[in-house]
């Protein structure tokens, strides 16, 4: 019996490590996800189709559910995929879920109604923050509540490559979020809710400063003769930017920072802000870098126009 007893357990063993093997070389199902885009407090356009897109395993079915619709999709090689969703109508306000083999996303608190796209330069990225000296914006910004007029704020990023997502995230606009965000935007939002009384989603990608050809995909940059001699100028400047520049630049613009921290002290004046180190050799013009990291990973979101606002003279 001892030795039965000894063999079932070896046997026993040697089945446990089998199997974590099994386990350890199986791979994992990675969880269905949505750009952050899609998020919690969103608006969807109304009265058009709508597209939905993530990425999920390679040929795994999701389905994607709001308002009644239950729309599939599988995902592609890549990950990647799709749906198109029925004309929206308004009404309250629903919950979309996307259910894939192992996980499901859930976006609550979406609203149905208008979306627009707010890019352009600094005229359009000017927060109401700074439109404070101007008669009436700080009474604007104390009484903004609200729940129905909706943004999304991307960050002042820049890529040398066309990203897929931005990191940012839906809010209803309230006094407490709104100082930073665009006053444009928020004029132009707030004149249609009221006198829509529609929900009313507002996409800011704007970037101060960046021309027109940062915010051009650059396929199209390159179909332009101007377009191709501004593309070979940037790389050019590109190139020049070494690192050892760049320490060298970050270096200069800290010592000067220190100069004017001393001054400032000196005169009692308020003291300036730390510069913002340099880290790679792309520029705020660069061809397509605002559209790279702003734009292109939201222009896809179902919207009824773009607002542009990218300078005056």
């Amino acid at each position: 019996m001892h030795f039965v007893s000894r063999r079932a357990r070896l046997i026993f063993t040697a089945l446990a490590a089998v199997c974590l093997d099994l386990l350890a070389a199986a791979p994992a199902r990675a969880a269905v996800r949505l750009p952050h885009i899609f998020s919690d407090r969103m608006i969807l356009q109304r009265d058009q189709l709508v597209s939905v897109w993530g990425w999920a395993d390679p040929g795994e079915t999701v389905a994607v559910r709001v308002a009644g619709q239950d729309k599939p999709a599988t995902a592609g090689a890549d990950g990647k995929w799709n749906v198109t969703l029925d004309p929206l109508r308004l009404g309250p306000a629903v919950t979309m879920t996307v259910a894939g083999a192992s996980s499901t996303v859930t976006v609550a608190d979406v609203l149905i109604g208008d979306v627009f796209l707010c890019s352009g330069q600094s005229n359009m990225a000017m927060s109401l923050d700074a439109a404070k000296r101007h008669p009436g914006a700080a009474e604007d910004v104390a009484a903004a509540n609200f729940p129905r007029l909706r943004f999304f704020k991307t960050p002042d990023v820049m890529s040398k490559t066309q990203e897929e997502d931005v990191v940012a995230a839906w809010e209803a606009i309230t006094p407490r979020n709104l100082a930073g965000f665009s006053a444009v935007a928020f004029y132009f939002g707030r004149a249609l809710h009221t006198h829509l009384s529609v929900p009313i989603g507002l996409i800011r990608a704007s970037h101060g400063g960046g021309p027109a050809e940062a915010k051009m995909p650059r396929a199209a940059l390159l179909t332009l003769d101007i377009g191709r001699r501004y593309d070979e100028e940037a790389r050019k400047r590109e190139a020049a930017w070494t690192p050892e520049r760049i320490a060298a630049f970050n270096a200069d613009n800290v010592a000067k920072w220190e100069a004017a921290m001393k001054d400032a002290a000196a005169r009692g004046a308020k003291p300036p802000a730390k510069p913002t180190p340099r880290t790679g050799a792309i520029d705020f013009a660069y061809p397509a870098s605002d559209y790279n990291a702003q734009i292109a990973p939201v222009i896809r979101f179902t919207k009824r126009a773009v607002l542009w606002y990218q300078g005056e003279h």
